[in-house]
Order: C-alpha cells, then sequence, then structure tokens
C-alpha cells in the first residue's frame, strides 16, 4: 500500500573546524556541522498538493524546518485527512470480484476461515461464528479515503474495529 504523502528534504551546511578533546575518549571532534539552509517538497500521490517547494536559507534552519514542517502536517491532517471521501459504488465487475475474492489483499491469508485471535474475540462480544461464517462477514470493503476509490477485499483482523461495532 502507498502513503499518500512524501515529504523530500535537503540541507546544506557550512563546515566549523573545531578541536574537542573529552577526557577518557579515545576520539577528537575536528569539525562540526552548521545547518545553515533547507529546501522541501512534499508530493501528493493521488494529484497536485497546494502547497509548492519551501527554501530557507538562515541560521535558524533546522528551528525553522521543523516549524514549517508540523504547519503543513496540520494542514495535510485539515485539509486532506480529516475529510474522508465516501467510498465510490462499486461497478459491477468490482462486486464480481469482491463476491469471488478468496485472498486478502493485505496479508494474503485465506478470506474464508477466522483466525483463532478473531474467533477469540467473538466470544465475549457475543458472536456467533457461524453466522459470521455464513453471512461472509470476514469480507469487508475498503476504500482510500482520500479519493473515494475503491480497495481490494480486506480481512476483518486489518479493518476489526469499526466492523464489530457494526455488528453489534
Amino acid at each position: 500500500m502507498k502513503v499518500p504523502f512524501v515529504i523530500y528534504a535537503d540541507f546544506e551546511s557550512v563546515i566549523k573546524q573545531i578541536n574537542e578533546r573529552k577526557k577518557n575518549c579515545s576520539s577528537v571532534k575536528i569539525q562540526k556541522h552548521i545547518a545553515i539552509s533547507f529546501v522541501y517538497i512534499i508530493v501528493y500521490a493521488n494529484g497536485d498538493f497546494e502547497r509548492k517547494t519551501f527554501e530557507y536559507f538562515g541560521e535558524d534552519a533546522p528551528k525553522v524546518l521543523y516549524k514549517k514542517l508540523r504547519e503543513d502536517a496540520i494542514y495535510i491532517a485539515k485539509n486532506y485527512l480529516n475529510n474522508v471521501k465516501k467510498m465510490n459504488e462499486l461497478t459491477e465487475i468490482q462486486k464480481k470480484e469482491y463476491e469471488n475474492a478468496t485472498i486478502c489483499h493485505i496479508c494474503e491469508e485465506n478470506l474464508t476461515s477466522v483466525p483463532a485471535h478473531i474467533s477469540s474475540d467473538f466470544k465475549w462480544k457475543d458472536i456467533n461464528i457461524v453466522d459470521y461464517i455464513k453471512e461472509k462477514l470476514y469480507k469487508v470493503r475498503d476504500h482510500d479515503h482520500l479519493t473515494g476509490l475503491i480497495v481490494p477485499k480486506l480481512y476483518l483482523d486489518l479493518n476489526q474495529v469499526h466492523l464489530l461495532n457494526i455488528m453489534r
């Protein structure tokens, strides 16, 4: 599964000559890298990201980078991650693929079996495992929350909290 956002960043630094020897230490520091500038870009896997490349030059470059990345992370959370798009309607082909699926696309386990750690959850949640298998509740539909596009089938284990709440 791909991640929706990737950050590419680079620092530039000047090298300051030093001569620092600590007691009881066999190594000697001879240089110190001092970050003086950076550039970064955020790439969105599903298309254009509204913010462009950011460049900065100054002695406080590390602090500014932290501040800018934090601002961008909050922006991404508010404008992308918190705006979950509804799942698109399944096409006829997708419906057939879903019905015929036998393997989870993430963990590659058999979709028609119930893992022991899930069946043990059923006991304390009063869920009948026979009904679970008969009703094919081991399959769930999933979608990309940023695009609404359907993702292949999931195993209950990977979506269990949401599904078990629905089943109550």
